[in-house]
């Protein structure tokens, strides 16, 4: 059971890899020409990204899921602080929802009567 249960999530870590290397081609042309630098972005988008797969019964970023993802970011050795990179990882979950969802954004309705005030 456990040798199965290994198994199965190498498995998945692997698919969302595969699905990571095709985003990471498109979000690191966009970031180029964006002007920001993708090499110290990648790690924080990545974790993002990969929360979106891990959760995905979690269809909202919500502060518990923030705090979880920063707890596990604290948890490993950075160079950054979670301050610094949190609206990256952020970004990134919304990428990975979006490829979970094969929907273009990942925000509700209300998010997107808010984003229409704001003139986006």
């Amino acid at each position: 059971m456990a040798s199965s249960k290994r198994k199965c999530t190498y498995l998945f870590v692997r698919f969302v890899e595969r699905i990571w290397r095709d985003a990471e081609t498109e979000l690191a042309g966009a970031w180029t020409r964006a002007g920001f630098d993708w090499r110290s972005d990648r790690e924080a988008v990545r974790h993002g990204f990969f929360a979106a797969f891990q959760w995905a019964a979690q269809s909202e970023w919500t502060i518990e899921l923030e705090a979880l993802l920063e707890r596990e970011w604290m948890n490993q050795p950075r160079d950054q602080e979670w301050s610094d990179v949190g609206v990256l990882a952020r970004h990134g979950w919304n990428e990975g929802r979006r490829r979970i969802t094969a929907y273009p954004h990942a925000t509700t309705a209300e998010n997107d009567e808010a984003m229409a005030g704001l003139g986006a």
